[in-house]
């Protein structure tokens, strides 16, 4: 969770994993105007996480010395469905995860696999997996993934009074594909994400599952076979 000090305001910006927030680091540091604490690439001794990665708790403690009046705490949080999907693509792009041609097939028993182990070890890929809700308290600002990096970054230029010097490069990492989800791995991501779907207002019925998919397909093919039969009944009158 990188701090950003100025002799004007200080920023403290909630980095959750996998919702854009390397962009936005990069937009503040390329101002020029702040220098940037709590930003490591490499745990730090006595955490078990990347400081960027600190949860809302111990971020309080830190900065407690902090005066609040002067400190402006923002986050941007993502639906959980679709950040779970990045994650996965973003593991199978770095090589964490190698599963062939098609990686997508596997995406729902990865799911599965990884929040069965995220019940055992909370702080699990630096703390990629956490619940957002684990890093935002009542005193910060969010803004919505959803609604576009750079619209979110324009309202913070305007908000913090920053001028927007330079053009905005989005961090992409690998190419996603459709992914499908099975009953169970939707399961597992209702119950442990339950407190992101209800405090950040996102829905939970947004998302096709496996189950749901064969059927639209197999109608699909059902409604193309009377089609097709109804034409051929017609051709077959034309030269009768």
């Amino acid at each position: 969770m990188p701090l950003y000090l100025s002799e004007k305001i200080n920023i403290l910006f909630i980095h959750i994993p996998k919702t854009g927030g390397t962009t936005i680091e990069n937009w503040i540091m390329s101002t020029g105007n702040f220098k940037q604490l709590f930003f490591s690439e490499h745990i730090l001794e006595d955490t078990r996480v990347t400081g960027q990665h600190f949860g809302h708790e111990t971020l309080s403690v830190l900065i407690g010395d902090i005066n609040n009046s002067h400190l402006y705490k923002f986050a941007v949080v993502r639906n959980p469905y679709d950040r779970l999907i990045s994650e996965f693509f973003y593991r199978v792009k770095t090589k964490d995860l190698l599963l062939g041609k098609r990686p997508e097939k596997y995406f729902s028993t990865w799911v599965e696999n990884i929040l069965n182990k995220y019940k055992e070890d909370n702080s699990i890929l630096d703390n990629h997996i956490r619940p957002q809700r684990f890093f935002v308290g009542e005193d910060v600002n969010y803004f919505k993934f959803e609604n576009g990096i750079y619209g979110i970054i324009e309202d913070l230029a305007n908000e913090l009074n920053i001028e927007i010097t330079q053009t905005i490069e989005s961090k992409k990492v690998g190419e996603r594909k459709e992914v499908m989800w099975s009953e169970s791995a939707l399961r597992k991501v209702k119950e442990i994400y339950e407190c992101d779907f209800e405090y950040f207002k996102y829905s939970k019925e947004e998302i096709i599952t496996e189950e749901v998919n064969l059927l639209k397909r197999i109608g699909c093919k059902i409604v193309f076979y009377f089609r097709t039969k109804k034409r051929l009944i017609k051709l077959i009158n034309l030269f009768n």
